[in-house]
């Protein structure tokens, strides 16, 4: 019900485009209308409509990524990325935005440090130490205060939920341009592992 048929339109029925290419949301030929993305988002694209300002998907959600392939470091003591996640900054650099991520991990059962982190550009959101632990689920919600103002829940919370001494995380990063979240993990002791087992990443988009 929400296709707009034009000359224009791609195979899906919409007008098709990529991030690189999107028109501006605030003329006003797209306000109000609505567009493929076509490299955003699960396999096929995601639909974005114009409110006059920015675009956003209908109901204001948006799954990024969903991977369930491992991913593991081992036999090395210098810090690994074992997943980088491309975050859309075409769309999402305005206050209200929410970067949620929910990220399963197993390792080596010890006491030896298995330091697991969270990074968007250059500041650490999640940071925690993964020792005497086999598994564990992980979450982490970053909120836009604007363009370059993000906060957190402090980064050595273990889970990314509940309440922590420590105070919450403040970042400056520039949203309004490229930036990745980054999944990363460094051993204390090259002969464990530490495995990134599945992830995934939403955006909230009011």
């Amino acid at each position: 019900m929400f296709k707009v048929l034009t000359s224009s339109a791609g195979a899906s029925g919409y007008p098709e485009f990529t991030l690189a290419t999107l028109p501006s949301a605030s003329s006003a030929l797209w306000s109000g209308r609505h567009i493929l993305c076509t490299d955003l988002g699960p396999t096929g694209g995601t639909v974005l409509r114009s409110n006059g300002t920015r675009w956003r998907p209908n109901n204001g959600r948006l799954l990024l990524a969903s991977v369930n392939a491992a991913a593991a470091v081992t036999g090395s003591t210098s810090r690994t990325a074992l997943a980088t996640v491309a975050l859309p900054y075409q769309i999402m650099a305005y206050t209200g935005v929410v970067i949620e991520s929910e990220f399963l991990w197993s390792s080596t059962n010890n006491a030896n440090s298995k330091g697991i982190k969270v990074e968007l550009g250059t500041t650490t959101f999640h940071s925690s130490s993964g020792v005497s632990t086999a598994s564990c689920l992980l979450l982490q919600r970053i909120r836009l205060r604007g363009s370059a103002s993000q906060v957190a829940v402090g980064a050595s919370l273990p889970a990314g939920v509940g309440s922590t001494v420590n105070a919450i995380v403040t970042g400056t990063e520039d949203l309004s341009s490229a930036k990745n979240l980054v999944f990363s993990a460094q051993l204390a002791n090259s002969g464990d592992t530490a495995t990134l087992e599945g992830y995934t990443i939403s955006l909230v988009l009011p």
